[in-house]
């Protein structure tokens, strides 16, 4: 009988129901972050999902261009609108870049303060991030903030 729980024990978990992979996985001090790769089922579309310790951050369907599936970085680009073009906003938080990629398309100068360098190389890498005319920050947003001698028209917390 305790032969019969230890095999039975030793058979991973699978959940039938999910259809994906993980296309990258790391550990750091920061936190573990992961992204995956599925394909919706009603319609077809692959869509990836950055993980940061297992909470969902960004879920993005990779369209050309990707769009993300979370409304809150959609209604944050509406309030934002308010402001003119080519105002300067400081987004503190990069995650998978949705946000910064709808303040880009807004027409802001965008400066983005994120504490793990690693968000950088994955919104660009796994969620078609275009880094160009973003000036690009590591420290931690309290710091920044403290220091930075810049004027900004707008502050978006998104951590």
């Amino acid at each position: 009988m305790i032969v019969f729980f230890f095999l039975a024990a030793a058979k991973p978990f699978t959940d039938p129901e999910v259809r994906g992979k993980y296309i990258y996985r790391s550990e750091g001090i920061l936190g573990q972050i992961t992204v995956f790769e599925s394909t919706e089922p009603t319609t077809g579309e692959i869509v990836r999902l950055l993980m940061l310790n297992q909470i969902t951050q960004t879920y993005v369907g990779m369209t050309d261009p990707p769009v993300s599936h979370l409304n809150y970085t959609h209604r944050i680009a509406t309030l934002a609108g308010l402001k003119p073009a080519g105002s300067r906003v400081l987004l503190i938080g990069m995650g998978g870049g949705s946000v910064a990629t709808e303040l880009k398309k807004t027409g802001f100068q965008l400066d983005i303060v994120e504490i793990d360098p690693r968000m950088f190389r994955i919104a660009k890498e796994y969620f078609a991030f275009d880094p160009g005319g973003v000036r690009e920050f590591v420290d931690d947003g309290r710091h920044f903030i403290q220091s930075v001698t810049d004027k900004y028209d707008m502050v978006v917390i998104d951590v």
